[in-house]
């Protein structure tokens, strides 16, 4: 548990984690934090154009983060 203490702190705190996922290791951040993305993108040498996931809770937290979601999506994300 102290474990994961610790990695809440680190993520809050504008760190960058690396976490299981189904299938491989996923690496991320706080999307509220533009100094952690920004060190994301340089870690996974990864163009800041290039689209990246990214995990939300719920729709709410969408509309709060994203300026236009396409329909599609938002129908998708109702379900």
């Amino acid at each position: 548990m102290q474990n994961l203490q610790q990695a809440i702190s680190v993520i809050k705190n504008g760190g960058i984690g690396i976490f299981p996922t189904d299938t491989a290791f996923g690496i991320g951040c706080r999307i509220d934090n533009a100094q952690a993305v920004q060190r994301l993108f340089v870690i996974k040498e990864r163009s800041e154009t290039q689209a990246t996931p990214v995990l939300v809770n719920s729709i709410a937290m969408v509309e709060e983060y994203f300026q236009q979601v396409p329909e599609k999506v938002m129908n998708l994300m109702q379900i």
